[in-house]
C-alpha cells in the first residue's frame, strides 16, 4: 500500500502537473482564528492552542503568505500619528510601501496618518479602523493614498529614485519552518505595477483620470515601479520559495481588457519567463471578478490562480474558468466561503462541495482552499468536513 502523502507533497505534485494520493486541501485560518479569538468566540478546544494545531485538528494544510521583499526608504523619514498623537518615528525602514498595515495600531479603532518625509517633500497616507474592522481582523480602511494631488508627484520620483527593494528571507524560512509538510508558504512581492498604482498608490477614480490627463507624470511612476518589479523579482528568483506571487487582486470590472492587454499581460508574462528560469513557479492572487479576462489569462504564463474566487463571489464559475485553463493556470482556492456559513443549509454545502470535487479531474488536478479565505463566519466543522470528504471520494 502506498505511503499516504503529506499535504506539501500533494501541493508539489500537484504544481508538477500529476494527480496525489488525492486532492490537496490547504487553506488560511488567520482571519478566521484571530477574529474569533479577539471576540471571545474561539471554540474551547483550540483556545491556548496554536494555529498550527488547528490546522492538525481540522485535516486542513495550511497555506501562507510571506513578503520577502519590503522597499527600502533611502533618506525618508516615517511617522506614525494615531488620534493626533505621534506613536513612531522610523529612520529610513524597509517596509511595504506605500500601503504599511503592520504600522496601524490594532487595538482600538482610530484615525492613523503615516507621513514619509523626503528632501523632495512629505507624502501622507490616511488609514481608518472601526470596532467592526478590528473584530474581524480586516485591513484597516485606506482613506487617502499617498498619490493624491499633482504635487505629490515629484516626491514620489524622488522617494522612487532612491528607495530599493530589499531581501528579507528570515520570516518566511520561519514560517516554512513552522510549516513543515503541512501545507506552503507563498513568497510574495508586491504587485504588478500597474495594479499598484490602481490599488495602493492612488486609488481607482483617480488612476483613471491620471492615466488619461496626465499621462507624462503618470508613465513616469509607472515606469518607476516596473524597474522596482524587476528588481523584487531578481530577488524572489534567489529566495527559497517554490511559488513566488504577485499580490495583485486583479478584477476584469477596473482592469479591463484593453487594459489588461496594455499593462498587465507584458509584465506578467516576462515576470512568469523569470520565474521559470529561476526554477520558480508564477502566482497571482486572483479573488476578484475576472469572468471578463478568463480567456487572456492563460496567455500570461501564469501557473497558479492563487485565491481564485468562484460565483458567488464573482461572475466567474468555476465550471467555466475550469474548462477555459485546462492548459493552465490551476486554481488554489476554489470554493466560495459563503458555503462554510450557517445560513447555508449543511446538505446545499455537501452537495455544492461534491460536485465541485467530482467535476476535477484526475488529468486535470487542482488545489483546494477556502476562497478567498476562512473568516469569522465560517464554520469550523465544515472545514474539517471537507478533509472527510476527500478521504472518501
Amino acid at each position: 500500500m502506498p505511503e499516504k502523502m503529506t499535504e506539501r507533497k500533494r501541493i508539489e505534485t500537484v504544481l508538477a502537473g500529476s494527480m496525489p494520493d488525492r486532492l490537496p486541501w490547504a487553506t488560511r485560518l488567520e482571519i478566521w482564528y484571530y477574529s474569533l479569538l479577539r471576540t471571545g468566540r474561539l471554540p474551547e478546544q483550540f483556545v491556548g492552542k496554536s494555529l498550527n494545531y488547528v490546522h492538525e485538528y481540522l485535516g486542513v494544510g495550511r497555506q501562507a503568505y510571506c513578503r520577502f521583499t519590503p522597499f527600502k526608504l533611502t533618506g525618508v523619514d516615517c511617522r506614525v500619528v494615531f488620534e493626533g498623537k505621534e506613536i513612531s518615528h522610523l529612520h529610513e525602514p524597509a517596509l511595504d510601501f506605500p500601503k504599511p498595515y503592520t504600522l496601524v495600531p490594532r487595538e482600538v479603532p482610530g484615525r492613523t496618518e503615516i507621513m514619509y518625509e523626503s528632501p523632495a517633500g512629505t507624502l501622507v497616507s490616511i488609514y481608518r479602523t472601526t470596532q467592526e474592522i478590528l473584530d474581524w481582523y480586516s485591513q484597516p480602511y485606506l482613506e487617502k493614498h499617498v498619490l493624491s494631488t499633482d504635487d505629490d508627484y515629484a516626491v514620489i520620483n524622488w522617494i522612487l529614485d532612491k528607495g530599493e527593494p530589499v531581501a528579507d528571507f528570515e520570516s518566511f524560512s520561519r514560517l516554512e519552518s513552522e510549516i513543515g509538510d503541512n501545507g506552503m508558504t507563498m513568497g510574495m512581492i508586491e504587485r504588478i505595477p500597474f495594479q499598484r498604482l490602481l490599488l495602493d498608490f492612488m486609488g481607482e477614480e483617480r488612476c483613471f483620470f491620471q492615466m488619461h490627463d496626465n499621462k507624462k507624470a503618470f508613465d513616469r511612476v509607472l515606469d518607476q515601479l516596473t524597474e522596482i518589479h524587476w528588481a523584487s523579482l531578481k530577488i524572489a528568483c534567489q529566495s527559497p520559495a517554490t511559488i513566488v506571487e504577485c499580490t495583485d487582486n486583479l478584477d476584469g470590472t477596473m482592469t479591463n481588457p484593453d487594459l489588461f492587454r496594455q499593462y498587465s499581460m507584458p509584465v506578467m508574462q516576462e515576470t512568469a519567463d523569470t520565474l521559470h528560469a529561476a526554477g520558480k513557479y508564477f502566482a497571482s492572487h486572483l479573488d476578484g471578478d475576472i469572468s471578463l479576462l478568463v480567456d487572456l489569462i492563460p496567455e500570461t504564463g501564469l501557473d497558479v490562480a492563487e485565491s481564485f474566487s468562484p460565483y458567488p463571489l464573482s461572475r466567474l464559475t468555476f465550471e467555466k474558468a475550469y474548462a477555459a485553463w485546462k492548459t493552465g493556470p490551476l486554481m488554489w482556492g476554489i470554493l466560495p466561503s459563503p458555503l462554510f456559513e450557517a445560513r447555508v443549509p449543511p446538505e446545499t454545502f455537501r452537495s455544492e462541495i461534491g460536485n465541485i470535487i467530482d467535476t476535477i479531474e484526475p488529468e486535470h488536478p487542482q488545489i483546494l482552499g477556502v476562497a478567498d479565505q476562512a473568516v469569522g463566519l465560517s464554520l469550523w466543522e465544515r472545514i474539517r468536513d471537507v478533509g472527510d470528504m476527500l478521504q472518501h471520494r
